[in-house]
């Protein structure tokens, strides 16, 4: 049971269906040497209760094993160890109760930290010398920075959504400016997480010296990138994941916002690979609010063979568990990923209809304009928060507004099912008189059911650095089952608000031909997937806990238009507490991020957050640390402050130019969808 404040009981329903067989002992602040003898690692270790020597599991995280980490992951953590591994939670350098000066979030030395903590704990006497690495977010992508540099000791992995090419995933969003989500809120939370004292060990005098003293030399430009977007050396912090030679699984949603790095990274992977991907947005796969499975269950497999020798199959199974969205949804195995190689072909023809591919010929398009796009940085509201956070709410919503201020083209009613699988694109030919260079694109690939609601498949962004005769946009890798009946939409605008920056002039896009590539697999491909669902979950908050009923705390997500000035408020934010594990405090968290533009002015957009965290501690004070971003088209500026008891104890802003993205500066690490010839499926649509 978790107690909230307001006394709201909350119960924690079963996170797995299997059994536990040691008991666990918790050593907490153990220390890690690194190769700098001036610096050692934090860790919280759990050990299973045996005379035998077993496997080392290990995560690293920015996030702290006194706060956010370690209250989200010690229930994860402590499951494998009552079954048989001893776990690791490590504070990166710079991070927690962790020595050594703060780096970047995004760089790739923290592979170091990986490979310290993974040859001592190979030598320590309670492990067998075999080891596996695990993270989310940022602890995956610091799992794959260590995994590249194969460290002898790391037998296994798993890679859970998280961005590879970080200059691409992570500091632009596939090259466009992302000031919501690469900006503020990742200043905003980071910030707010580094403001705050060590918490384990709150009373000592070297954490304390060592807290003044990160305050001191705090630089939020490390949470959001501290390199320029054009800066050549973001290909050196590139993770290229065919270098890794350690088992391998991939992890992710298909609403989650690295998604599509977590299946590329799984595509260029070389060694014994799995790939599970599932409904959920940016949540563990145990704790989402929709369709929950028992992922801990499936990570125990991997481990168990990988790591104990276990011949369990699970390298003999399908490589690829996918859940299939849309009509009929259900989880499906492949045997690869992509896993067909048939292309279904629309176009239109002259006029804002999808036809097939094959009767849309040249003639039939001709060169006249079937429909011009006036530029309305107020679309993208309605397709949720999937790539901007990680709640577990937001998901998209009907899509007929954002169509309306689209221009769209959309096919007949389809006579038998189509199922998607695989990597998108969609095709612009814009009109070849007095058109300028688009500065982006912007499609999104919809499902219209016959009572006319259109719901979001996938979309995607590009941004031209040339003129052309077409432009071909990627959309996101999906997996969609579309009903027979229903109808397919292709919406092209130039906006996908809040997510990406509105451009500050733009100019109306005269459309002459919009094409569509959609990867498709036959029914019979495939076998039903074998995944357990938990039953009973609930919205879980920032720290990984069920939330109670309350207003803010399950989450809030406002989406306020403006009609009389034409313009759009998108506001969301979350509630979330917590007790310390190994110290007692209570801390409560707070986010609100907002971003709004109008039609009229879209140079003028801004976006903002409000961060806060209140710390009961166990010695009677209270803690208060709060932060707010503004981030407008030329400057991100950032306040934190910290207090005890009301007394004021650090104060401190800070203020740097933002520069522009030049889309040549960015390129795209993304194999072309249509590099390999694939043979064309007729199209299902009444005639």
């Amino acid at each position: 049971m978790t107690t909230t404040p307001g006394n709201h009981v909350l119960e924690e329903k079963p996170m797995t269906t299997t059994s536990a067989r040691h008991e666990v002992r918790v050593l907490r602040d153990v220390r890690i040497p690194t190769t700098d003898p001036a610096v050692t690692l934090s860790a919280d270790v759990w050990l299973p209760v045996t005379e035998n020597p077993v496997p080392a599991v290990i995560q690293l995280s920015p996030y702290r094993r006194d706060l956010m980490a370690g209250v989200k992951y010690e229930s994860s953590l402590r499951y494998f160890a009552e079954r048989g591994y001893g776990c690791l939670l490590v504070d990166v350098q710079g991070i927690g109760s962790s020595d050594g000066a703060l780096r970047s979030m995004l760089d790739p030395a923290q592979g170091d930290d990986g490979v310290a903590a993974i040859e001592w704990a190979a030598k320590q006497p309670w492990c067998t010398g075999a080891v596996g690495m695990w993270g989310f977010c940022a602890n995956g992508m610091i799992t794959a920075f260590t995994a590249c540099r194969n460290p002898p000791a790391l037998k296994a992995l798993i890679a859970m959504t998280n961005p590879f090419d970080l200059q691409w995933d992570s500091v632009t969003h596939c090259g466009a400016r992302s000031d919501v989500q690469n900006k503020v809120r990742r200043a905003g939370a980071n910030v707010l997480q580094r403001l705050l004292p060590a918490l384990g060990n709150y009373s000592s005098p070297t954490e304390e010296r060592r807290w003044r003293q990160r305050l001191a030399a705090l630089d939020p430009s490390l949470m959001v990138g501290n390199l320029a977007a054009a800066d050549p050396r973001w290909r050196d912090w590139t993770i290229d994941t065919g270098r890794i030679t350690a088992p391998t699984m991939f992890v992710t949603g298909w609403r989650d916002i690295y998604m599509n790095s977590t299946i590329r990274g799984y595509e260029q992977v070389e060694a014994p690979k799995k790939l599970l991907v599932g409904p959920w947005m940016h949540t563990l796969p145990h704790l989402s609010p929709v369709e929950p499975i028992d992922f801990l269950a499936s990570a125990l497999r991997w481990w168990d063979r990988w790591l104990s020798g276990t011949a369990n199959g699970v390298d003999e199974e399908p490589p690829v568990t996918v859940y299939i969205q849309g009509e009929r949804p259900q989880w499906r195995t492949y045997a690869s990923w992509p896993p067909g190689k048939e292309d279904l072909r629309l176009s239109t023809a002259g006029s804002p209809t999808l036809v097939d591919a094959v009767d849309a010929t040249a003639d039939a398009c001709g060169g006249s304009v079937i429909g011009v796009y006036d530029p309305d940085p107020t679309v993208g509201a309605q397709a949720g928060l999937s790539n901007i956070v990680g709640y577990g709410f937001g998901w998209p919503e009907d899509q007929h507004e954002d169509d309306s201020r689209s221009l769209c083209a959309t096919s007949l009613a389809l006579d038998d099912d189509v199922l998607i699988t695989g990597m998108p694109s969609v095709t612009v030919t814009l009109a070849a008189e007095g058109q300028p260079v688009p500065q982006r694109l912007v499609a999104r690939l919809t499902d219209v059911d016959p009572q006319g609601r259109s719901t979001l498949i996938v979309g995607g962004v590009a941004c031209p650095t040339e003129r052309r005769d077409r432009y071909r946009i990627r959309l996101r890798r999906t997996a969609y089952r579309v009903a027979a009946g229903h109808r397919l939409r292709i919406a092209v605008s130039d906006a996908d608000f809040p997510l990406l920056r509105p451009l500050p002039s733009p100019s109306p896009l005269h459309v002459v031909r919009i094409e569509a590539h959609l990867p498709v697999v036959d029914e019979a491909l495939g076998a039903d997937g074998d995944v357990t669902r938990l039953e009973g979950a609930k919205r879980v908050g920032w720290f990984g806990k069920p939330t109670p009923d309350i207003p803010g705390y399950g989450g809030t997500w406002n989406v306020t238009r403006d009609y009389v000035n034409d313009g759009i408020e998108v506001r969301f934010g979350q509630r979330s507490d917590t007790t310390v594990p190994g110290s007692g405090h209570l801390v409560e968290i707070e986010h609100e991020t907002t971003a709004s533009v109008l039609r009229a002015r879209p140079e003028a957009s801004v976006a903002r957050g409000r961060y806060r965290a209140l710390v009961h501690l166990n010695t009677g004070e209270t803690l208060t640390a709060a932060v707010s971003v503004r981030c407008t088209a030329a400057s991100l500026w950032v306040r934190g402050e910290v207090s005890i008891d009301g007394d004021t104890v650090f104060s401190r802003t800070w203020d740097a130019p933002v520069d522009e993205i030049d889309p040549a500066t960015v390129p795209s690490p993304e194999r072309d969808p249509l590099g390999e010839p694939a043979a064309t499926a007729p199209l299902p649509v009444q005639r």
